[in-house]
């Protein structure tokens, strides 16, 4: 996998914890690119052409300025997931929690509107994505999934059935209809090994 970032606009996630974006990128080759140079971009677009799939998490216009442009790639052979807020039409920017909460998943509590988890359309989308990329992987033919975040969201919010948390020996659980669940305790990953330095791929792709 060949993860690629605007040399002057990287992935702000490298800001982050590093355990994290370990955890994200370790095993990935690095490639960055000066999207306001010619050359960078008809390298990147040679790069693209030779790709299985690519993921697209940037506001369509974004890439079709630096010519990859989906329609293009996808006629060429390679498939194309897309991963917006609110589809490729739109031009919103979302993020975890603000397209969790526009979609439904959230609660009232006081004057407060409060999503009902954490950055949730990251993670629910994250799931959709996954399952999309290895259906277009296995496909006889390239083609485009758009997955839009507020989509996913909406196909899992409606109302929720009566429950109730209980803790009980230093454990929580959910009481409903259906019985008692145990709610597992979170359990921490720990990345393979260390992400690879911004560009460090670079050259090796980029000819």
């Amino acid at each position: 996998m060949v993860k690629v970032e605007a040399v002057h606009r990287p992935d702000g996630a490298r800001n982050g914890p590093g355990d994290f974006f370990d955890l994200l990128h370790y095993g990935h080759d690095s490639v960055a690119v000066d999207l306001s140079e010619p050359r960078d971009r008809a390298n990147l677009r040679e790069v693209a052409s030779r790709a299985d799939l690519i993921l697209e998490s940037s506001r369509p216009a974004g890439l079709a300025r630096a010519g990859l442009v989906a329609a293009e790639l996808v006629a060429e052979g390679t498939s194309w997931l897309s991963i917006t807020a609110q589809g490729r039409n739109a031009v919103a920017v979302g993020y975890g929690d603000d397209v969790a909460v526009h979609s439904g998943l959230a609660r009232i509590d006081g004057p407060d509107l409060l999503p009902v988890g954490d950055a949730l359309a990251d993670s629910l989308t994250g799931l959709a994505s996954a399952a999309a990329a290895a259906k277009l992987l296995l496909a006889a033919q390239a083609r485009m999934i758009d997955v839009s975040m507020d989509a996913v969201c909406r196909s899992v919010s409606g109302p929720v059935a009566d429950h109730t948390f209980i803790e009980r020996n230093g454990r929580w659980w959910v009481e409903s209809k259906s019985g008692l669940h145990a709610i597992r305790a979170p359990r921490g990953r720990v990345p393979g090994g260390t992400a690879r330095p911004l560009g460090a791929d670079s050259d090796r792709w980029m000819q």
